[in-house]
């Protein structure tokens, strides 16, 4: 009977998702999704059996995880934490800390151990032990630069500690490079040796870098993984996010109205009494974090943690095709007034070539510059990245790559032997006009259609 339940658990989960999370054709008003899903009584019926919760800083599992933190140990499941860093690239928090104008980078180390002391007294008011999480210790406020530029353990990055790898003895692999090799390599191994049945990690959506960034590593890291746990995300930086910003215990958390039409299904968990006391017990815990932002920490102690999951959509073969819907008014316009808005992403597989365009909300001017940033999970080292530019002519012809212009549309070209080795493609796009950045889109996974 409790088989059959759990059966019917994830059975009601997989089509309630699944059904909700259709990107329109283009041009639709519809509505996707209900405002807010009530996903408790999918939970009782499957709650997670090893849920691994993968944290940019200390405090974020403690803001975002509770629920689902709670809804695992009550059933008899386990919980794994990972921290991506260990908070030591907060100038500000440095400064208060340890009042000191000009913060050095021994300052910012002992900052790092504090906040990994905060983290470990958090974490047993989650019901958790100090051994339920692993620190790998990369920098703070520079995993969105591994992601994009330091990929190559050979080249690594120097962070705002002064080091260029991991420099905590209790770190997961002490002394690994600061690059995004060394990063994926440690996601994978800590996945492999947990088996998580579900995985709980930021919104791609979220506008902090280190957040945006662990959202990136993650879905390329789980893209190698054999088996496919279920997938949960959840936001933390957003603009007027939570609303209001300020500590409300008696009142929900809801999703951003410009995330509501977008391929989204935001999930409400509800959290008790007592559950939310010692969330909020938790978050107090990050003392050097309260001092410096205690409205906003304290604004996620509310009546439930809101999750959201997103499909990983195939491109399809023949139709160029909407894959990926962005965001509404989340260019730059207050800060560059020709900034534009990119609107969707579509693309189609092809027996000889993928294309890959970017809508936006005006017709495409001479000064734009358009870029592709794409990630390959499943290729060998060494062809992992590409990076596509419509101003980079000679990258293009190397790339045996093109662009083309039709109203609100441009559109790349890429041979389909760039692909042949891998079935995954993570996409992320940019524009540019006269040098300075309009807009970008969240980083996503797809699935590519056979040729």
């Amino acid at each position: 009977m409790q088989g059959h339940k759990r059966w019917f658990g994830r059975l009601a989960l997989t089509w309630l998702i699944g059904t909700l999370l259709l990107v329109p054709e283009t041009g639709t008003t519809k509505p996707l999704v209900p405002a807010l899903i009530d996903a408790s009584q999918v939970f009782r019926q499957s709650p997670p059996k090893r849920l691994l919760v993968i944290a940019p800083h200390p405090d974020d599992e403690s803001l975002a995880g509770m629920a689902m933190i709670s809804s695992t140990l009550s059933s008899g499941g386990t919980v794994r934490v990972v921290v991506m860093t260990n908070g030591d690239g907060f100038r500000g928090a440095a400064v208060k800390q340890y009042g000191v104008n000009h913060p050095s980078p021994a300052d910012m180390l002992r900052l790092g151990t504090l906040r990994q002391q905060e983290e470990l007294q958090a974490v047993e008011r989650l019901g958790l032990h100090q051994q339920d999480v692993t620190f790998l210790g990369y920098p703070d406020a520079g995993l969105h630069r591994l992601w994009l530029k330091y990929w190559n353990p050979n080249q690594p990055f120097q962070a705002v500690n002064g080091s260029t790898k991991v420099p905590y003895a209790n770190a997961y692999h002490p002394q690994a490079p600061y690059c995004g090799q060394s990063v994926v390599e440690d996601l994978g191994e800590v996945i492999r040796e947990f088996r998580p049945t579900d995985v709980l990690y930021p919104d791609p959506h979220d506008v902090h870098r280190d957040h945006w960034a662990t959202s990136a590593f993650t879905q390329f890291a789980l893209t190698n993984y054999e088996e496919k746990p279920r997938e949960w995300n959840y936001l933390i930086h957003y603009p007027e996010f939570p609303d209001p910003r300020h500590y409300r215990p008696d009142a929900p958390l809801t999703h951003p109205a410009r995330l509501q039409d977008i391929g989204v299904a935001w999930l409400s968990l509800p959290l008790n009494q007592q559950v939310q006391a010692d969330k909020h017990a938790a978050i107090l815990a990050h003392r050097s974090q309260i001092s410096m932002m205690k409205n906003l920490l304290e604004s996620f102690v509310r009546t439930n943690d809101l999750l959201s999951t997103y499909a990983v959509p195939t491109i399809p073969r023949q139709k160029l095709t909407t894959v990926e819907l962005d965001d509404r008014g989340d260019q730059q316009a207050p800060l560059h007034p020709r900034s534009t808005d990119i609107r969707e992403i579509r693309a189609v597989v092809q027996s000889d070539s993928v294309q890959i365009a970017i809508q936006t909300a005006e017709p495409v001017r001479p000064e734009d510059e358009f870029q592709l940033h794409l990630r390959l999970p499943q290729a060998p080292i060494g062809k992992t990245i590409l990076e596509i530019s419509n101003q980079n002519k000679q990258r293009l012809t190397r790339l045996h790559a093109s662009w083309s212009y039709r109203g609100d549309l441009a559109i790349c070209t890429l041979p389909r032997s760039l692909f042949q080795e891998t079935e995954t493609v993570m996409i992320g796009a940019e524009i540019y006009s006269r040098g300075r950045r309009s807009d970008s889109t969240a980083w996503r996974r797809f699935h590519l259609s056979a040729p």
